[in-house]
């Protein structure tokens, strides 16, 4: 009997392996997926030049924690993501069983740690969004974001509470395996409701927009930052969930399941690394033409002694998160 549970098992192990290598060789030979990994490729060594000059002065802030957890999200996702994509190539050269069954627990272990980071990171471009609805129309309320110590922790709970969620989620799902039209609604629900949220926050700008031309106020750069990434993804949201909802309406044999709720986290965890580099970069966005100023392209190579190392003035961390009358201070 253990035999056969045993052998059944390495049956299922092996059927997933050979699932994965052969997607991963589909991926291989996609055009589209080349583009979308030359995309991060190539903007994740300007977001991480523009940060670390503008790091020294936004430690300062009050607020540096956000900027902070941001950063360090992206450059997490972008290490989990290359160590498993450098795995899952060697795998393609591997037909054991053992070194596939590393293979799937790898995968899981990524795919948790980045879905997870994502849901925190949409979820914290909400609230500082209605922070900033907050600020501008009740400015005494930024005194509850003064801490950074508080901050941390506030950013701590998010990720507590995401966990709990995702592990109450699973835990359901095992206790049901027989339901999986409730529990396929239960996604959808969650889901849909994830992302009303982050579109009411986005909305919560054309007040804010209208109060400061009314008011002749300004909104901070790190204000300013948030709401580009509360946009951008809002925007992209708009349109790639709609698109695949109509593909597995007239695909439903390609979204079996919950492929179509696979589908749109995918893209999420995607748009959302990207957007908070494309963010970052546009808010300096005369940081990062410096970078491209011939006068200064000498500093990004250590090999040029003659060139002393040019410094890139911050944008984000020049103007504290305080909106007063006429002025940021």
């Amino acid at each position: 009997m253990n035999n056969n549970i045993s052998l059944a098992w390495f049956q299922n192990f092996s059927e997933q392996f050979t699932r994965i290598k052969y997607s991963v060789h589909e991926m291989q030979q996609n055009n589209f997926i080349r583009v979308l990994l030359s995309i991060l490729i190539i903007i994740f060594p300007l977001y991480i030049i523009v940060y670390r000059k503008n790091r020294k002065r936004e430690k300062n802030l009050p607020t540096f924690p956000i900027v902070s957890h941001f950063h360090k999200a992206t450059v997490k996702s972008y290490t989990f993501l290359f160590i498993l994509i450098f795995w899952l190539a060697l795998a393609t050269f591997s037909d054991s069983v053992n070194f596939g069954i590393v293979t799937i627990i790898i995968l899981t272990v990524v795919v948790i740690i980045i879905a997870i980071t994502n849901e925190v990171n949409e979820l914290l471009i909400g609230i500082f969004s209605i922070y900033t609805f907050i600020v501008v129309f009740y400015p005494h309320a930024e005194k509850y974001l003064k801490s950074k110590k508080d901050l941390k922790w506030k950013i701590r709970f998010i990720y507590f509470f995401v966990v709990c969620k995702n592990v109450v989620t699973n835990i359901h799902t095992k206790m049901n395996p027989g339901n999986r039209g409730a529990l396929l609604d239960s996604f959808a629900r969650a889901y849909i409701t994830s992302n009303c949220f982050l579109l009411a926050s986005v909305l919560l700008f054309i007040p804010i927009r209208i109060k400061l031309r009314l008011s002749s106020k300004k909104l901070s750069s790190l204000q300013n930052y948030v709401l580009r990434q509360a946009n951008f993804l809002a925007i992209v949201k708009c349109i790639y969930i709609p698109l695949i909802y109509i593909s597995a309406a007239y695909y439903p044999e390609k979204f079996v399941d919950e492929q179509w709720y696979v589908a749109c986290k995918v893209w999420d965890c995607y748009f959302t690394a990207v957007l908070i580099q494309v963010s970052y970069l546009a808010t300096n966005i005369r940081n990062l033409a410096s970078l491209f100023n011939p006068s200064r392209l000498c500093t990004m190579c250590s090999c040029c002694s003659c060139c002393k190392s040019s410094r890139i003035d911050p944008q984000v961390g020049t103007v504290p998160i305080q909106v007063v009358s006429g002025n940021v201070t």
